[in-house]
């Protein structure tokens, strides 16, 4: 059975707090680096970034509805030989699956690797999203996940989420070590971690964080999400 806990919000906002939680992975477990998308300096763009320091974690923001490209290729270049050192990846769930694929054809290594799945929220394209971003500023993830999680819809101006998005039937990371969870939690309070492997386990073990239920409605609310994204692929 998965072992289960949370990270709590603080000040009602989830992204502040994973950047919190990642950076205890830093300071406190046996993670040496992580890999998550990252806001670039100076610019409306999130880029996967490799991230050492603790103190560099300010700009991550995995939740943000932007994906530039897919980052199983970076992951596969930094696993295809020894590093010395375990490495964290906060990853998409067609990202998870993607490096998967790339590990099997012998193009990368799980053996250093955690791999930190969520809830996909989905994005926007690459140009759409700075436009969403120039109408809601510095809190766009927070507007954006107040709708996605809250079923209030995606849509923004003329657009909205890219069609392989909207018509993805498999937005939870099943094959992740750790998962993020979003759908059918208050979000403005606690977020999930879900883990389904011995991987995951030992980092919640390191982190000391109690175990907690799973939310009677997230299986529900898990079933709506497929149930539409299948609507729209019909």
């Amino acid at each position: 059975m998965a072992k289960t806990a949370t990270i709590e919000v603080k000040e009602k906002n989830p992204i502040t707090s994973l950047q919190g939680f990642l950076k205890t992975l830093l300071e406190k477990t046996e993670i040496d680096a992580i890999l998550v998308a990252q806001h670039l300096p100076m610019k409306s763009s999130v880029m996967p970034t490799l991230v050492t320091d603790p103190e560099k974690l300010e700009g991550a923001d995995p939740f943000a509805p932007a994906f530039p490209f897919n980052a199983s290729k970076i992951l596969s270049r930094l696993t295809r030989k020894p590093g010395g050192g375990k490495l964290a990846a906060v990853l998409r769930p067609c990202e998870i699956r993607a490096f998967i694929e790339l590990v099997k054809l012998k193009q990368g290594s799980m053996e250093e690797v955690v791999l930190i799945g969520m809830d996909c929220p989905g994005a926007y394209s690459n140009v759409n999203y700075p436009r969403f971003v120039a109408e809601h500023g510095a809190d766009a993830t927070l507007a954006f996940l107040e709708k996605s999680v809250g079923d209030k819809g995606t849509a923004c101006q003329d657009f909205d989420l890219t069609s392989a998005c909207q018509a993805c039937e498999y937005p939870i990371s099943e094959n992740a070590d750790l998962l993020i969870g979003l759908r059918g939690m208050d979000i403005q309070n606690a977020l999930l971690l879900k883990a389904s492997t011995p991987k995951g386990e030992a980092l919640l073990d390191q982190l000391g964080l109690a175990e907690a239920e799973e939310p009677a409605g997230r299986k529900a609310a898990i079933a709506k999400l497929i149930a539409d994204r299948t609507a729209y692929r019909d």
